[in-house]
């Protein structure tokens, strides 16, 4: 899908399916998973596909998940006019200054030797940051070493079913 062509998304829907993948683990690791929603978010035409919208959320909620041993991780989704707005908080370990630009790089890896950590293989915040990327959007990382990261993926608006549906009958 080109950064010109739009999909109408349930965006609580898709979200929703993403956090009944993660809860499981979230529940075994007693982190509290807090959610929410801003009024309008559904029928959004923003260029993504539901897939790559799915995608954005699994990756970064189970990012979340992974590196966070306590506490809580918070899901956000809001909308204005122009833009709509993804946010997902943690409460965990956190990302070295040093390391923040490179997490979005293909295979790199923070190196940890805290192996209670997921292992990955460094390709799953390069793919969210392209798909962004391709939608016209961008992706902000905010972290403190051992106090958390926030994730905000912001995607313009194209078109919203309300702008139409008042004035036709």
């Amino acid at each position: 899908m080109s950064p010109n062509e739009t999909e109408d998304l349930k965006i609580k829907e898709i979200i929703e399916e993403a956090l009944l993948t993660q809860e499981p683990m979230a529940q075994k690791k007693g982190l509290e998973l807090v959610t929410y929603f801003g009024d309008g978010l559904d029928g959004l035409a923003i260029a993504l596909t539901a897939q790559d919208f799915l995608t954005i959320v699994n990756n970064l909620v189970g990012n979340a998940v992974a590196y966070t041993d306590s506490g809580r991780i918070t899901v956000e989704a809001r909308s204005t006019k122009d833009t709509f707005t993804f946010r997902v908080s943690d409460t965990g370990c956190g990302i070295a200054r040093h390391d923040q630009d490179r997490v979005f790089e293909r295979f790199y890896r923070v190196d940890s030797t805290r192996t209670s950590y997921a292992q990955g293989t460094g390709l799953g915040l390069p793919l969210v940051s392209s798909i962004i990327a391709n939608a016209g959007g961008r992706i902000k990382l905010d972290s403190e070493l051992g106090q958390g990261s926030t994730f905000t993926v912001v995607l313009p608006v194209k078109v919203r079913k309300s702008d139409f549906g008042s004035s036709l009958r």
